[in-house]
């Protein structure tokens, strides 16, 4: 053979099929794992000791109702009654929901923030207490929204737990 006269092999330059797998797993490792990052967050872990002002607030009168989201899930309200019996005025309240079976276990717990219910016209919205502050020896209704609870739950009202409050 000479060097003038071609070869029957492919140039090497020629793309073959496992640079284009290895390029495309690549690329779904990449976007997997920036997935993960972006979806793991930066949430501080939960406490597991309420804080020292929570005993101050007093959850009372919880009712349940349920409602059907846009896309036909189960949106589970527990409303209540909050009152603030310390010395100090809450701007913020996290709590712990523990939803029971019937076989007396926990079926789901879920963390929350607490929203007052405050009139805007004709409508009762849930605020943040950023918005409506509760002041020493006030009560103030409020409300959360829980979705996807556990099929297990006995349908009660759950225990409901005061974690964290911010007060100034």
């Amino acid at each position: 053979m000479s060097f003038l006269t071609p070869s029957a092999a492919p140039p090497s330059s020629a793309n073959p099929r496992w640079r284009i797998l290895a390029v495309g797993l690549t690329l779904v490792f990449l976007l997997g794992g920036t997935g993960l990052f972006l979806m793991r967050g930066d949430h501080a872990p939960e406490p597991t000791a309420p804080d020292a002002y929570a005993s101050h607030l007093q959850i009372s009168d919880i009712k349940l109702s349920r409602a059907e989201n846009l896309v036909g899930g189960a949106v589970i309200y527990v409303a209540g009654k909050v009152a603030n019996t310390g010395d100090k005025t809450v701007t913020a309240a996290r709590v712990e929901a523990t939803f029971w079976s019937a076989m007396n276990e926990v079926a789901q717990k879920e963390h929350a923030d607490l929203r007052i219910l405050r009139k805007n016209g004709v409508y009762e919205d849930a605020v943040e207490f950023a918005a409506a502050p509760l002041v020493p020896g006030e009560s103030a209704p409020f409300q959360m929204a829980f979705e996807r609870i556990s099929a297990q739950w006995n349908q009660a009202a759950p225990e409901i737990r005061v974690l964290r409050v911010a007060t100034k």
